[in-house]
């Protein structure tokens, strides 16, 4: 059998360009899982029991909301994990596994949906 030694320097350099992106263009997708509204507890002393069971402070509570169906062109801050908050509003948007912070730009918010798993995204 006959060897070809630029053959393995090829494939690894297909294979890591297959996977990774230029920062330079590219758009990351993000699907939302639901839009709330912020409303802040009447007490501070309001607590609120965890699904395990521990009885914690409350900062603000959630209330799922149903914004129009359109695009919208936003700021966001991070919230926490798979949470953001559009700047200058009481919005803030939940999203499933989505792993890039749009920090500093522009972000482009579609609402497609008030019901069901998906009802939007975020492309970054």
């Amino acid at each position: 059998m006959k060897k070809h030694p630029l053959l393995f320097p090829l494939v690894v350099l297909l294979f890591c360009t297959a996977f990774t992106t230029s920062k330079k263009g590219s758009t990351t997708t993000c699907d939302i899982v639901n839009f709330y509204k912020a409303v802040e507890p009447e007490d501070r002393d309001t607590k609120v029991l965890t699904p395990s069971g521990d009885l914690e402070a409350v900062d603000l509570i959630l209330v799922p909301t149903k914004p129009e169906i359109r695009t919208y062109k936003v700021m966001l801050s991070r919230k926490g994990s798979n949470l953001y908050k559009v700047d200058q509003a009481n919005l803030y948007i939940e999203t499933n596994y989505c792993v890039e912070f749009p920090s500093d730009k522009e972000v482009t918010l579609i609402v497609k949906s008030s019901y069901g798993v998906s009802k939007g995204s975020m492309e970054l």
